[in-house]
């Protein structure tokens, strides 16, 4: 999800410093300047991105305070917050100035003496809209916490994918654990991609090929207890010469209902590459270019 920029133009040049170190922290972020176009509807731009923004960051200064448009917009984002519509409100203190009585309980992200530990703590405040290895998919039925893993080994790379399932008004939880074994093709190309800083964008494109390989396998797995279940395939691509093993685990754990579950690994691969990339940025022109010259170094020549 965006994260959308409150501020006043009169504190660009901090804003734009911000904003710069949070895209390399790979953050997705709205600032008018550089989504807005020539002849867009600013009212209406505005409370699109707010409305689907993660996050608003008002940055507070004796401008900002006082100018009126960024009053709505943080009038807008704490509506959302107390509507529970997942935005969240961070304060970013630039200067000492009146602060918005709404926000006054909110512990602010304090830059006015050290840039550093400003950054440091709004970091951490936004780790759960940047943070691409793990998060939580919620759903009308249950809401599924999920991490990914990997490591380099001698001759290859090792992915784990776990997730767990949390459904609703049931005494049980689902335990779903994916380890995958890449050859040394999967390895050299994550370590070239990682080399250019792009790692976070080739680990989509592996749950992307294991997305792909359980719906050719249909790919499901029958749950009952008390014991445990485990399908294994295999993917091989033969034009580039990627291969992998993968084996996936599932349980309940819980109190036993009597029921069996079905799991559909397909489905559980494309809720998380789609919260992947909810939480990392849209790559740039430049980073897409740099993605295809690197796959057309492991072309088939």
């Amino acid at each position: 999800m965006a994260i959308f920029i409150s501020y006043s133009h009169a504190d660009k040049e901090f804003v734009d410093r911000l904003s710069i170190q949070l895209v390399r922290e790979r953050a997705s972020i709205w600032l008018d300047r550089w989504e807005l176009n020539v002849g867009d509807s600013l009212v209406q731009r505005v409370q699109q991105a707010i409305e689907g923004a993660g996050a608003l960051l008002v940055v507070l200064s004796k401008t900002s305070v006082e100018s009126e448009w960024c009053k709505k917009e943080l009038t807008a984002g704490l509506v959302r917050e107390l509507e529970g519509k997942k935005v969240i409100v961070l304060p970013v203190l630039l200067e000492v100035c009146t602060i918005p009585l709404f926000l006054r309980d909110k512990l602010c992200a304090d830059f006015r003496n050290d840039y550093d530990e400003g950054l440091r703590h709004l970091l951490k405040g936004l780790a759960r809209f940047i943070n691409d290895t793990r998060g939580n998919i919620p759903g009308p039925d249950a809401n599924v916490d999920w991490a990914v893993d990997w490591k380099l080994v001698d001759n290859g790379i090792h992915f784990t994918i776990t997730m767990v399932q949390q459904v609703k008004d049931v005494p049980y939880t689902v335990l779903l654990q994916v380890e995958v074994e890449g050859n040394t093709v999967l390895r050299d190309r994550y370590v070239r991609y990682e080399e250019r800083g792009l790692d976070w964008l080739y680990r989509q494109v592996i749950i992307e090929l294991l997305r792909d390989a359980a719906v050719e396998n249909d790919l499901r797995l029958l749950l009952r207890d008390p014991q445990p279940a485990t399908r294994r395939i295999a993917f091989a691509d033969k034009r580039t010469g990627m291969e992998a093993r993968v084996a996936v685990v599932g349980r309940i754990l819980g109190q036993d209902q009597g029921s069996d579950v079905l799991l559909d690994i397909a489905h559980d691969f494309s809720a998380v590459l789609m919260s992947m990339r909810e939480h990392a940025r849209p790559p740039s022109d430049t980073e897409l270019a740099t993605a295809k010259a690197l796959a057309a170094e492991f072309a088939p020549s």
